[in-house]
């Protein structure tokens, strides 16, 4: 099964990167809506990124709790 559309790449990391720099430039020069905007960015992106990554090991951990009951049992998989 193939997922289309969420993927964390070098982009992703280009741009988080430049919204760091713009939000440390901003909040040092007095720019506030510029700073806010810029942090607003980093929170909901960097939120997004962890609950996926948060979500991927849950599945991984409960796949894993699959097999191990599946290897006793020939029978039934869940």
């Amino acid at each position: 099964m193939k997922i289309k559309g969420v993927r964390f790449g070098f982009g992703s990391v280009v741009s988080l990167v430049i919204a760091y720099f713009i939000y440390l430039y901003s909040s040092s020069k007095g720019f506030t809506t510029i700073a806010f905007l810029a942090k607003a960015y980093l929170i909901v992106y960097l939120g997004i990124a962890m609950f996926i990554i948060i979500l991927m090991a849950f599945a991984i951990f409960i796949l894993g709790i699959c097999k191990k009951r599946a290897k006793g049992k020939r029978k039934r998989v869940c």
